[in-house]
């Protein structure tokens, strides 16, 4: 929205703005900020009218007149007094202009990005003990209360991948001489003939790891994990932080990119460059039309997916999986879909908890790509997240430089770095289950052959094991 639209119509201006108009506080700022522009600009046109006419009457004055010095030094203080009134009605129009489109913070991170808040001074480490945990009202009560708490910390996600994938869960929680929660760890259990047995927080998402009130409770958690991993005889334990744990492996090489988000859609058009504006315009030539919604789309959004997994020549997972998320998080998760007339072209599957809307899936039809199909799903997902108030945009995990992280990239999102860390057993490297892998190529040659049917009934019992 320009200044001259706000100051025709004030009031539609604020009506047509959710933020402004949902604070009485930012109502007042507005129509402050307006009162002043209304009178300074017309000052500022009487001022310039002024200088107009000064400058006139030098063409009939001579330099040696003592009128052409009483001119000069009006046209100085007059040229002075305009250029400060000038310089204070862009201020004005900046700060109105601000509090429509306000500026986003490309410093600022996620919640569950940002440094743990730890009272290190809390507890002692001797004062703590570890216990299993089987109650989901106890575990989430101290989930939804801590600051860097993500989604997948959530007890129901244990119970989901035990319904979807048969694997168990350990929840472990460490608790003060006061019976307290004051940290928890998940860890899923994964038993494969293909893979090994190894232990994950959390599998098939980007974060998950320790949860605590200070390091030694993590420390304690982190301790009680690697007895674990010698119980149950496992390879590994892989824990997904988005912080350093300062203990195990770290494996660093991953980042999540992230847009933070203005609150109005025309300001993120203004945001990004010429080259995605003229993509995202190619697109709409197409009519392309895309809906909105949950378990309704389920089979459009899972036949594009499946058909996009097996082009990558990567496992599929159940469709199962996804409806049982749509059913278990229907408060959190909406599926998107993208139809060139009645059929399915694209597909997203967002997530959204607190200040966060996240991409953990999104697919597009080969013979779609030329229309630039992809722009257009990325565009309408991020108008949606911002009318849905969110604070940022999370396009999900990259490798620095890759070519998912150049397209990222290019709508603004920046790096958030992941720190994934292990503890290993004896003669055992840190694991190497990805595409990436020199001895997965030749498998991933040979699954890009096979039939999209096959690789929904054989693909799911593999991928359940690809963490």
């Amino acid at each position: 929205m320009r200044t001259t639209e706000i100051l025709a119509d004030i009031d539609k201006a604020i009506a047509n703005n959710p933020h402004i108009a949902a604070d009485s506080d930012l109502q007042l700022q507005v129509r402050e900020l307006v009162a002043v522009l209304q009178k300074s600009k017309p000052l500022i046109k009487t001022l310039k009218k002024q200088k107009q006419g000064i400058a006139r009457g030098f063409r009939d004055i001579s330099p040696s007149e003592p009128k052409f010095q009483e001119q000069k030094n009006a046209m100085q203080a007059l040229s002075a007094q305009l250029k400060s009134n000038e310089r204070e009605c862009k201020q004005n129009e900046a700060a109105l202009l601000q509090l429509f489109h306000p500026a986003p913070n490309h410093n600022a991170r996620p919640l569950h990005f940002l440094a743990p808040d730890l009272n290190n001074d809390d507890i002692a480490i001797q004062d703590i003990r570890i216990e299993r945990c089987t109650d989901k009202k106890r575990w989430n009560s101290y989930v939804e209360q801590h600051r860097s708490a993500s989604i997948y910390h959530l007890y129901d996600w244990q119970t989901l991948i035990k319904q979807s994938f048969s694997h168990d869960s350990i929840c472990l929680i460490a608790v003060d001489l006061n019976n307290h929660i004051r940290g928890i760890l998940p860890v899923t259990i994964i038993k494969s003939k293909l893979f090994g047995k190894f232990g994950v927080s959390i599998p098939y998402f980007n974060y998950g790891g320790p949860l605590a009130d200070s390091d030694d409770v993590i420390t304690a958690l982190l301790d009680a994990a690697t007895e674990i991993r010698a119980d149950e005889s496992l390879q590994h334990i892989e824990i997904r932080a988005t912080h350093k744990l300062n203990k195990w492996q770290v494996s660093d090489d991953k980042v999540s990119m992230v847009l933070a988000l203005p609150n109005h859609i025309e300001k993120l058009n203004q945001q990004l460059g010429s080259k995605v504006r003229a993509q995202i315009k190619q697109a709409t030539a197409h009519s392309l039309v895309s809906k909105i919604g949950s378990l309704e789309l389920l089979n459009d959004f899972y036949s594009v997916f499946a058909r996009n997994m097996r082009d990558l020549g990567t496992p599929v997972y159940n469709k199962n999986f996804f409806r049982n998320i749509l059913t278990k998080f229907a408060g959190h998760c909406t599926l998107m879909v993208v139809y060139q007339k009645s059929s399915p072209i694209a597909c997203a599957f967002l997530v959204g908890y607190r200040d966060t809307l996240e991409i953990p899936w999104a697919s597009t039809l080969r013979r779609a790509n030329a229309m630039n199909t992809n722009m257009l799903l990325y565009s309408h997902v991020l108008e949606f997240s911002i009318k849905n108030n969110y604070d940022f945009f999370d396009f999900g995990r990259s490798t620095l430089d890759a070519p998912t992280y150049r397209f990222k990239k290019q709508w603004g999102a920046k790096p958030a770095q992941h720190y994934w860390h292990y503890s290993l057993a004896d003669g055992h490297a840190m694991p190497q289950l990805n595409p990436s892998n020199p001895k997965y190529k030749v498998a991933i040659g040979a699954w890009k052959m096979l039939p999209v049917w096959l690789t929904k009934i054989i693909g799911p019992p593999i991928v359940k094991n690809l963490p």
